[in-house]
Order: C-alpha cells, then structure tokens, then sequence
C-alpha cells in the first residue's frame, strides 16, 4: 500500500508495475536489438576478415606468382647469357681457326712463291745459251753475281735488260730517294719490266746492294789518276800522295752517293770494284819496305777512318739535297748557318761544350776551348788538303815507313 499522498491523481493512469514492466520490455527490445546489431557488426567484422584473409592470400599468391615469374626470367636471362657465352667462345674458336689456317695458307703461299720463284730463276738460269756467257769462278750465289762474266758478243737484237742497267737503275733510284727506296720491284718498274724479270741477274735485295755498291765504287775507280812514282814538288812521299788522293775519292763517293756509306756489311762484298780499289790502296805502299801485313793494317786502318768520315760527308749531302727539294718545292727557307747547320752529323761542337763546361771542374778543357782548339777555322784555312785527322794518320804511317827503312838500312832512329 502507497501512502495516500503518493497515489495518482489520474485513476486511469498504469500502475506503476505496468510502466516497470514496458520499460523493462523497452530495455529488452533495445538490447536485442543491441544484440542484433553487435551480431551484425561481428558478422560484418568477421566477413571483413575473410575478406581480409582471403585478399591477405590473394596478395601471397601475386607475390609467389612474381617470384616465380622473376626466377623464371632470371633463368632465361641466365640462360640467354650462357648461350651467348657459348656463341662468343664458338666465334672465337672459329676465328682463331680461321686466322691459324689464314696464317697457314700465307706460309704455304710464301713457300709456293719462293718455289716459284727459284724455279724461275733456275729456268732462266737454263734458258741461256752456251755461248752467252764464259765460266766463271766457282764462288757463292751472292759473290758470283759480281764476278759473273760479261756476255759474249752475238749478232742479234742486244737484250734489252743487263745487270749493269740493273745496277745503274737502282743508283740512280738511291741517289734520287735513298736506300729505303730501293726494292727489287721499284727497279724492275724503272727499267719498265716485271719483276720476275730481274731474278735472272741478282736473287735477291741483297745480291742488288752488293751490285749497286760495287757499281758505285767502280766509278771512283775509272776517274783515279795514276799513283805517282815520285815524290810531289812539296816534297811529300810518293806514297802519302796516292793514300790522300785514295781516300779522297772514298770521301767523294760518299758525297755523290750517301746511300754507300749506309749499305749492311753484307753488301761490302769483294766485288770486281772493291778489289780494285783495294789493289789502288796497297799499291800505294808498294815502294815502302813495309812487311805485307803492316800494309794491309794500314789501308784498313785508313778505310775504318774514311768510313766515318764518310758517313759526316753523307749526312752533310743528304741534307743539303733535302733543303735544295724543299726549297724547290716552295717550303721554308733553310736554318741560317746553311741548309744543314741543324744536323746531328753538323752541330756546332765547340758551343755545346761551352755550354756544359765548368772551368772549376774542367779547367784543362776550358782553356782548349777558350783557346779555339775545338773550332772549325783551321778546316777553312787548309781548304783542298786532308782533313786533319787524315794527316795525323799518315803521319803515323809515315814513321812507321820510316822505321821501316831504318831497319831495312841496318839502322833504327832514336834507337827503337
């Protein structure tokens, strides 16, 4: 029972129990229907997560698909590789195939050439007539050219090729452009044959320096004067004339024709030339009571010193005709001090060991220069004589002469 004063005034209105109950009806209704919603919202999540997973899967599946796509391309990209390795090494095997073979064919071509060649030569060799030529000496391949005896006179067309005409051809090429210019080839193409052609006079470059040279030092022996048999008006020996004039004439050889001076050994053969020459130099010395090997030492000695200065003769004319070719052909006018003051061969001596001379170091060597003794004046002051070199050799052998004769008199000057 309520107290009186908490009754309703309405008596139509619910009793107290009737609006517990509706809002507990209400409360229910809200809590399944917050039930409903949580289901709802865990059945939302849960497909969330399925979905979640199964794209979680998918993506795994993408990854192991591009993995797999990616080792598959590294395989062929491995694979591609190692392929064009192997067709590399195969090109290169065949190549290097290809070249040994190349190199091959080259050697048997070169040998088939040579053959070719010999046989030519041999043929040619055959094809002369008895009569063409005498016998000669039974001497080497290289040797025998120089000695091969002059053709006999027949009636007939003269040839139209000769080994002296071979041999005018290549001088006359080295004089114009130097040894390096001379080649078997480029003197069949001056004389206009082939070059096969010349192989029936000399069998190789060699056989044509050895040609060339004796040629050249024929003409040194056809323009030589008579050795004379007294002494000069100066009152030198008759014998010191005849070296001076001797190597003279090397000298001048080297000046008309500086190739000589540059020939290998293997051209300085004994040809017909030579041999004469050499017979002009001891001849020289044949009035002196030398013994014959004091004579043969001293024109070789003589021939060494000739030699080196022919090779500074050589330079000197080698120079001036390439200045002389370049001014002709409109180049630079040549260095003052003249056209080959800038040669190695030429250089002023005398100013390069003052330059490098130290008086407190050098003092013997300052003085000789301070007193002109490396200069150049005396070689203008004895213009047409020997050069100083050559007379402080003659001088030599003009003591050794003279002990010669003292001995030969049954005396020895200053007792030795």
């Amino acid at each position: 029972m309520q107290p009186d004063d908490e009754r309703p005034d309405d008596p139509d209105a619910p009793a107290p129990d009737a609006d517990a109950r509706k809002h507990a009806e209400a409360l229910r209704r809200d809590r399944e229907k917050a039930e409903r919603a949580a289901q709802k919202e865990a059945a939302r999540a849960e497909k969330d997560r399925e979905r979640a997973r199964r794209d979680a899967e998918k993506a795994q599946r993408d990854r192991d698909r591009a993995a797999r796509a990616a080792e598959k391309e590294a395989e062929r990209l491995r694979a591609e590789q190692e392929r064009a390795v192997r067709e590399v090494e195969r090109d290169a095997d065949r190549a290097e195939r290809e070249a040994q073979k190349a190199a091959l064919d080259a050697r048997l071509a070169a040998q088939r050439a040579a053959r070719q060649v010999e046989r030519a030569r041999l043929r040619a060799l055959a094809a002369r007539e008895p009569g063409d030529e005498e016998a000669g000496p039974d001497l080497p391949p290289g040797l025998a050219v120089l000695w091969r005896p002059a053709p006999v006179g027949r009636r007939g067309p003269r040839p139209g090729l000769t080994l002296a005409g071979i041999a005018e051809a290549a001088v006359a090429l080295a004089d114009a452009d130097g040894l390096g210019a001379v080649s078997m080839a480029r003197v069949a193409e001056r004389l206009g044959v082939t070059t096969m052609a010349l192989y029936r006079y000399v069998s190789s470059k060699d056989d044509l320096l050895a040609v060339m040279l004796d040629a050249a030092l024929a003409e040194a022996v056809a323009g030589a004067e008579a050795v004379p048999d007294a002494a000069d008006p100066g009152g030198a020996p008759a014998w010191r004339t005849a070296l001076e004039r001797w190597c003279a004439d090397q000298l001048d050889l080297a000046r008309r024709h500086p190739w000589a001076v540059q020939t290998p050994a293997a051209a300085a053969l004994p040809g017909p030339a030579r041999v004469a020459f050499l017979e002009r130099g001891l001849r020289a010395l044949d009035g002196t009571p030398l013994s014959w090997p004091e004579k043969t030492a001293v024109v070789g000695r003589l021939s060494l010193h000739v030699l080196a200065e022919g090779q500074v003769v050589a330079a000197e004319a080698q120079a001036a005709r390439a200045a002389e070719a370049g001014a002709a052909a409109g180049g630079e006018e040549p260095p003052a001090g003249g056209a080959t003051a800038g040669h190695p061969a030429l250089l002023d001596y005398a100013s390069l060991l003052r330059a490098v001379t130290d008086p407190d170091e050098h003092p013997v060597l300052a003085q000789a220069l301070a007193a002109g003794a490396f200069d150049d004046a005396e070689a203008e002051d004895d213009e047409g004589r020997p050069d100083w070199g050559l007379r402080l050799m003659l001088d030599g052998v003009a003591a050794v002469v003279a002990r010669a004769e003292a001995r030969a008199a049954g005396r020895a000057p200053g007792g030795t």
